[in-house]
């Protein structure tokens, strides 16, 4: 079923821009005096992508009671926050988190070197004595090439395992936590969890809108009117009510004000199929980014980690 779910692969659910060892994780509350931080990486560093303004920086600020500044940008490689990085001297000697390579599995080579290496530059080029940085494991997506088995997915695992062994006194594995952070009684999240993908409770809803038209339990064709897009990127699940359909073509409207046409495969993560009236509200879960109960779950275990180190 998932396999099918994900025909047209990374659909524009909104079609109006494209966004976008294993260190033990830590439960004891911060505590101790800390130096400023700067944390550099893409949109998983930017945040906000619920629209409730939370990145894992700004949390990470109120847990640490001192400076946190954001060097998140959307969309961005390794190479191009290792630019930024390198080129802002002044913050050297702040403690580091580095949060890179998601946006190279953007690009169709394999990626894994070039972030090895921009990481690896990232970390030489901290200036402080002993050198206080931390770096982040990169997550897989909810989607068809990087769930659990995919080659994708393997080669990401391997990266992670790899920065692990290379920065075995500077790396938290924050994928792992964040995927064994499900709610096992979200039908949802657990379907995820058996992908070893990110929670779809932890993850953004980067779309709402309504149904303009009824569904009922045999119909695969809905019609959705969209009221925003805080982060217009791909969506493949939507919740309507308790039921949770799974997008595999989508038609925009030629008109302004008319509804999206979708095509769905109902009943998805062994949801209950279910008749849904007009106007009933729908989300688009994001396929990766974090909503801000997620970001504030990673900025915990920064927090922790950087006060244990």
């Amino acid at each position: 079923m998932r396999l099918k779910c994900f025909v047209r692969g990374y659909v524009l659910l909104l079609a109006v821009m494209a966004g976008c060892g294993v260190s033990p994780f830590h439960t004891s509350p911060p505590t101790g005096r800390q130096e400023p931080v700067a944390c550099w990486g893409d949109s998983l560093t930017q945040g906000n992508q619920d629209g409730t303004g939370v990145s894992y920086p700004g949390e990470l600020q109120q847990l640490l009671g001192v400076s946190v500044y954001n060097g998140g940008v959307d969309g961005q490689t390794s190479m191009q926050i290792t630019a930024r990085m390198l080129a802002a001297k002044n913050m050297y000697g702040d403690k580091a988190v580095i949060w890179a390579g998601r946006d190279n599995y953007k690009q169709p080579s394999d990626p894994e070197s070039q972030i090895l290496s921009d990481i690896a530059s990232m970390a030489n080029a901290l200036t402080s004595s002993p050198k206080r940085y931390l770096v982040l494991s990169v997550p897989n997506s909810d989607g068809i090439w990087e769930v659990k088995g995919t080659q994708v997915y393997k080669r990401i695992m391997s990266l992670n395992s790899v920065l692990a062994t290379t920065y075995p006194d500077h790396y938290l594995d924050i994928r792992s936590y964040l995927v064994s952070q499900y709610d096992p009684t979200n039908p949802l999240d657990v379907f995820d969890h058996k992908n070893d993908v990110l929670p779809a409770s932890l993850r953004a809803h980067n779309l709402t809108g309504s149904l303009a038209a009824p569904v009922g339990e045999s119909d695969t064709t809905i019609y959705m009117n969209v009221t925003s897009a805080v982060h217009p990127i791909i969506s493949n699940v939507l919740a309507i009510d308790s039921e949770f359909m799974c997008v595999t073509g989508v038609t925009a409207p030629t008109l302004p004000g008319t509804p999206y046409v979708l095509t769905v495969l109902r009943g998805y993560a062994n949801s209950k199929v279910s008749p849904h009236l007009a106007n009933r509200a729908m989300v688009g879960i994001d396929p990766l980014h974090l909503n801000a109960n997620g970001y504030t779950k990673v900025a915990q275990q920064v927090a922790n980690w950087l006060n244990s180190h």
